[in-house]
């Protein structure tokens, strides 16, 4: 009865575990700036889709432009840049407060949508092992 107990345990322990530790990939370093016209841009955040995106690594963008990435994924890699919201009073009520959120630098709100979507930001990049160095660099059109 005993052994049969310690099989249900290990087999129970082999079900939860699973068979890995899931798929891994290369990674590499990426650091790099991003313009808009030409001016830094001081908020917001890279985002970087490999391996047909399915990894997707993040680097905050600090007020001068700058960000890193030191796990991204090696390989071709679509990118979009993710922006703080905005808040808006359409279809509020005028007699709704809706607090002040922080203030959203100009050059960000000129920025076309499309680079917020990596399918169509048209911003691929191929990430190497070592270290990258990238410039991302926005237009109006």
């Amino acid at each position: 009865m005993r052994i049969i107990w310690l099989l249900s345990c290990g087999a129970g322990l082999f079900v939860l575990t699973g068979c890995g530790g899931g798929e891994s990939y290369p990674t590499a370093m990426v650091k790099g700036t991003i313009t808009f016209e030409g001016t830094p841009v001081p908020t917001g955040a890279v985002v970087l889709h490999g391996k047909e995106n399915t990894v997707v690594r993040t680097g905050p963008i600090d007020n001068n432009g700058n960000f890193e990435i030191p796990d991204a994924p090696q390989g071709k890699v679509n990118v979009n840049i993710d922006f703080p919201p905005t808040v808006s009073r359409k279809g509020v009520p005028p007699k709704i407060k809706i607090p002040d959120g922080p203030a959203i630098p100009e050059v960000v709100k000129l920025i076309p949508a499309k680079y917020k979507n990596y399918a169509k930001s048209g911003l691929v990049y191929t990430i190497t092992p070592g270290r990258n160095e990238i410039k991302i660099e926005l237009k109006k059109n």
